[in-house]
């Protein structure tokens, strides 16, 4: 069993994997503080992506303290796609609830840049595809896949709408699934903890960039 699991949640390019680089390695004491886990450098890391279903069967076989659980975002739109070329992603997200479902208490952060920024680094990743491509690294077809999933994140992030529904439609899914801490990070800059309740003040925010974006 899990003991406590934090969920670290956000769409494609919002700064998942760095904010869970520095809060392991020591570097976000405020927000480590605030969540009262202990030391973050001892929590066990879940990537949903990439671990199998015997980390499900792992752990409930055993005592898990803190799990710290990477967990990305999607538009249902961009679900659609992903499923072409991701064949057990109906598998995954059952294997996603099961860590839910065997973790005694559950805090959510939910990382969230803004648009602009994260269009920017919907930009820089594909510097990175690009290189890795020349280098060998990945395939024609992986080298297209992440072009066009990257076109679709640009596109998504374009238009308010999509993109605050792409987080309701995760708030929802918290607190259907029982979530009992639910926390903003905002990473546009150095990563802030933030109450959910200044969610209607972020997407305020966020309507005056895109207007502004508009009239230019």
């Amino acid at each position: 069993m899990i003991d406590n699991m934090v969920i670290v949640a956000g769409p494609s390019c919002c700064g998942k994997t760095r904010f869970v680089s520095e809060l392991r390695k020591g570097k976000l004491t405020s927000i480590e503080q605030r969540l009262e886990l202990g030391k973050a450098e001892s929590w066990r890391y879940i990537d949903t992506f990439y671990s199998s279903p015997d980390v499900v069967r792992e752990l409930m076989e055993s005592t898990v303290e803190v799990a710290l659980v990477h967990w990305t975002v999607l538009h249902p739109s961009m679900k659609q796609r992903l499923r072409k070329v991701l064949l057990n992603q109906a598998y995954e997200r059952k294997h996603r609830l099961d860590l839910i479902r065997i973790a005694r208490r559950v805090t959510c952060l939910s990382l969230y840049a803004d648009p602009t920024e994260l269009i920017r680094r919907t930009l820089l990743r594909g510097d990175k595809i690009s290189e890795f491509y020349e280098n060998g690294r990945d395939s024609v077809f992986t080298y297209w896949r992440k072009r066009r999933h990257l076109a679709g994140l640009r596109s998504a992030y374009a238009h308010p709408t999509k993109l605050v529904e792409m987080y309701l439609g995760w708030f929802r899914f918290c607190a259907n699934m029982g979530v009992d801490r639910s926390w903003l990070v905002n990473t546009t800059d150095a990563p802030e903890l933030e109450s959910q309740e200044n969610w209607p003040n972020v997407v305020a925010n966020w309507s005056r960039q895109y207007a502004a974006v508009s009239e230019t």
